[in-house]
């Protein structure tokens, strides 16, 4: 009888050791991850922190003191153009404002 008591007790020491061990495991498993997740919210208020240091805080855009800026708009353009005629590569007069169903000479 004292045998079969004995093999309880080593039995019961083994899962109890088990038990430790998982137990263990897992308090560092938690420890880590939570050390880890610390790491990357301090990066991220780190990072939060040195941007309100290193960003320009003005609304206002800017814009140099010797800049003239235009205030009215050039008329259109009336005069003739030389341009590039697509066809014989020679230059042709032309008018912008012409009307864009006339037919130019040589086309047609």
């Amino acid at each position: 009888m004292g045998t079969e008591k004995r093999e309880r007790q080593k039995a019961n020491k083994a899962r109890r050791e088990q038990e430790a061990a998982r137990e263990k495991a897992k308090s560092r498993t938690i420890r880590l991850s939570l050390l880890i997740g610390g790491a990357i919210v301090a990066v991220f208020v780190i990072v939060a922190v040195a941007g309100r240091f290193f960003v320009d805080s003005d609304d206002d855009p800017v814009v140099p003191d010797d800049v003239v800026v235009p205030t009215e708009v050039a008329p259109a353009q009336t005069d003739p153009v030389d341009s590039v005629d697509p066809v014989g590569d020679c230059v042709v007069d032309s008018v912008v404002d012409a009307p864009a169903d006339t037919v130019a000479e040589g086309e047609g």
